[in-house]
Parts: C-alpha cells; sequence; structure tokens
C-alpha cells in the first residue's frame, strides 16, 4: 500500500470515530450512557493508536458502515431530546 493510500484509509476511518465521539456527551446524559461510557473511552484510546494501524479498504469500508448504521438508529431518539442541535451535524456528517 502506498503512503497516500494509508493516509487517506486512516483519515476516513478518523473521521467515523470523531464523528461517534462528537455525540458522547448527549448520549452519556441518557439511560445507557453508563454503559456507553466504557465504548466511548475504548473508542478513544483506539483514535490515539490509530497511526500504528494497517488497514484495508474494506476495514475501513465496514467502519463506515457501522457508522451510518450507528447514526440512523440514533437518529429518531437524538433529535426528538436535548442533544438534537448538537447531533445534526454529526448525523449528516458521513452521509
Amino acid at each position: 500500500m502506498n503512503e497516500m493510500t494509508d493516509i487517506l484509509l486512516k483519515t476516513r476511518l478518523r473521521s467515523c470515530l470523531q464523528t461517534i465521539l462528537e455525540l458522547e456527551p448527549c448520549i452519556v446524559q441518557t439511560d445507557a450512557g453508563p454503559r456507553m461510557q466504557k465504548e466511548f473511552d475504548a473508542l478513544k484510546k483506539f483514535l490515539q493508536e490509530l497511526d500504528q494501524l494497517n488497514l484495508t479498504e474494506e476495514d475501513v469500508e465496514r467502519v463506515e458502515n457501522s457508522t451510518n448504521i450507528f447514526l440512523e438508529e440514533l437518529s429518531l431518539p437524538i433529535q426528538s431530546g436535548a442533544c438534537a442541535q448538537a447531533s445534526g451535524a454529526a448525523f449528516y456528517k458521513l452521509q
């Protein structure tokens, strides 16, 4: 894999992770918040180690698809809650 491809794959993956992490303040205020905090912490750690990973296009596509599904599933609860304004940008970022 050439260096440019590696940079692009890591940038795409970083975008997915940051999009999810932008929702942390809203999600931790919900009933699922305490359970999700551990997952957010793991994502933050993973994001810090991202530069050491060897990624493939398929890996990144899987994460992008999973991120889109996650955002779709959160769409209605978040849009109707107090975090609607904060989450709007994150929800549409990957679409």
